[in-house]
């Protein structure tokens, strides 16, 4: 997978874990939604989330219409509040991304898929680096884009 990242188009997320399970919010629409794993089953649609160029690496993202951004250590979507942004960048070594917050500091607080615990939700925390070069991430903190004709 090349790195090949579009802005203001459609794009289904899958995580690099086992099963490259999906990205997405649940069918129900309330004010705040968590964004979870989803697992791939024939004939379900995947979610689909919208990337907004906001600098180099730098994006908002939506899925249906509402703001990914992370409350409290969780990833959610949600109807009102700012945009967050994302640095979403390509890590060629992996053939996947990483999606961290954006901030003023080196430090890289990005997108976790849950897999020690019940919750299917996607957290928010500091990443774990592997000392190489190219750094080394683990699927859990990795994520692969597919984008629909």
């Amino acid at each position: 997978m090349p790195n090949n990242l579009k802005a203001d188009a459609e794009v289904i997320i899958s995580s690099a874990l086992g099963g490259n399970p999906y990205v997405g919010v649940p069918r129900i629409l309330p004010t705040i939604l968590p964004v979870n794993l989803i697992e791939r089953e024939s004939g379900v649609q995947p979610p689909r989330f919208v990337f907004r160029r906001v600098g180099d690496d730098i994006y908002t993202l939506t899925i249906n219409g509402l703001q990914v951004a992370e409350l409290e250590g969780k990833l959610f979507a949600v109807v009102e509040g700012n945009a967050q942004e994302w640095v979403v960048r390509y890590r060629e070594n992996h053939d996947a991304y990483t999606i961290v917050k954006r901030l003023d500091s080196p430090e890289e607080i990005g997108w976790i898929a849950p897999i020690d615990d019940d919750s299917e939700q996607i957290g928010v925390g500091p990443l774990i680096v592997g000392r190489s070069f190219p750094p080394f991430y683990p699927p859990q903190e990795l994520y692969r884009f597919e984008f629909p004709e």
